[in-house]
């Protein structure tokens, strides 16, 4: 794999046979046709010759396209993409860990759980959840975030509590018909189902844990969508 910098996909093609929706909607390269062309045209010409023995090897430069394409492969792996496997959408609500068939869950709504539940270092409690891909609209009697045996600790003492959420992602239909660049290959939007604060805390040894001070705040949605546009933007290049 090499990089082709400067160009889109449109650079492969005659710009002037180009669909308009991609010649309006994709990314504009920033080279001319006649450079895109002259950079394939040597890159296919190379490859051949490897293949006889004769060129280069055409990944060089450190994985370059690795290194590129790196933040977007990372995005879609934490969202769980449907484009990369099939969501595992089991009738019970905790579905089965075969990452050769399909996706378990959202690895970014795990992380949301966590925000969700705030610091427990003062009860001593450490969190292990993890999430699972389902129809958010299905609720009895399955698909609904839990903690395992609904588990209590004192507060008092080292105490783990584990559980799970339920996600599911929603992906733009056109994006699948028509390949023109204007829509995202990510997920547009994740529904997820987590566990409230004052239900984690309640858990975690504090009986009297109030719902209107730990959750009905406006405060924890905020900074849990805060911290999901920090993070993209860590990822973005």
């Amino acid at each position: 794999m090499v990089l082709l910098e400067g160009g889109s996909h449109g650079s492969f093609m005659d710009e002037d046979m180009l669909p308009s929706r991609v010649a309006t909607g994709d990314l504009l390269p920033e080279i001319s046709q006649d450079a895109g062309y002259k950079q394939v045209g040597e890159y296919m010409v190379n490859f051949i010759k490897f293949i006889r023995g004769e060129g280069v090897d055409v990944n060089q430069e450190a994985d370059a396209p690795a290194v590129f394409l790196k933040p977007i492969i990372d995005s879609l792996i934490m969202e769980g993409s449907y484009h990369i496997k099939i969501p595992c959408y089991n009738i019970s609500t905790i579905n089965p860990d075969w990452p050769k068939k399909c996706e378990r869950g959202n690895k970014w709504t795990t992380q949301a759980s966590y925000l969700m539940a705030g610091d427990l270092t003062k009860d001593h409690v450490t969190l292990e959840f993890f999430d699972n891909f389902h129809r958010v609209d299905s609720m009895l009697p399955h698909h609904l975030p839990q903690i395992q045996d609904w588990k209590t600790c004192s507060g008092k003492t080292d105490c783990t509590l584990k559980g799970w959420t339920v996600s599911e992602n929603y992906y733009e239909k056109l994006d699948e018909a028509i390949d023109s660049g204007t829509w995202p290959q990510s997920a547009f939007e994740t529904k997820a189902k987590m566990l409230s604060r004052q239900m984690i805390e309640i858990h975690s040894g504090q009986p009297d844990a109030n719902f209107t001070e730990t959750d009905d705040n406006h405060l924890t949605c905020k900074m849990i969508n805060e911290k999901a546009l920090e993070k993209g933007l860590s990822m973005a290049s």
